[in-house]
């Protein structure tokens, strides 16, 4: 959490994607490039529990088959600060991601204050992740699934009031700008 609530200004307006980059559009964007471990062939060990092993179906089902709907993931803030400015885009600065992320609330999550507000809006690691691994789910964060073990289409879920998906949850997002402490000041005194 983040803490003073502070007011943050946008001097501009911004172009943002509905969607998370997709596996698809990273391809095309790097010429060929696939950062992912998660394709058909892909070793898928590190996400089950030891000794189990998945056949194709049930590794479809669970989300351990990803297509080019699928957000890109495993690659560095620098991968995509290169291939961005390369192809003149660059990621949303951490107060334009929050805002499309608040779409206009004050709430902590788009969805409202509760977590249960999140479901059919947002996968984390739940029920449906736990069912794979040898552990159990966090009941104090999400008791509930989602469906996805992993992650998800970047279309399967819900999108926030202005159309945004997967705000919370799936896979994390770079932000064109470090997290900063907001307790302390960046210039100046207290």
């Amino acid at each position: 959490w983040e803490a003073p609530v502070h007011t943050v200004g946008l001097p501009t307006a911004f172009f943002l994607s509905k969607y998370e980059m997709t596996q698809g559009q990273w391809a095309r964007l790097s010429r060929g490039g696939r950062p992912s471990l998660h394709n058909k062939d892909a070793d898928v060990s590190r996400f089950l529990a030891d000794g189990k092993t998945l056949d194709d179906a049930e590794r479809t089902r669970v989300g351990l088959v990803f297509t080019d709907v699928h957000p890109v993931e495993r690659i560095s803030w620098n991968d995509c600060a290169e291939l961005f400015e390369f192809d003149a885009l660059m990621l949303p600065t951490e107060a334009q991601w929050e805002y499309a992320c608040r779409a206009g609330g004050d709430t902590l999550w788009s969805t409202g204050n509760e977590v249960a507000t999140l479901e059919g809006y947002a996968n984390f690691a739940d029920d449906a992740a736990a069912s794979i691994r040898d552990t159990k789910p966090n009941s104090s964060w999400i008791p509930h699934g989602d469906g996805f073990a992993a992650h998800a289409r970047v279309d399967a879920l819900k999108p926030n009031a202005w159309g945004f998906h997967n705000m919370h949850g799936n896979v994390w997002e770079w932000c064109r700008d470090g997290f900063l402490s907001y307790r302390h000041p960046v210039e100046g005194e207290d």
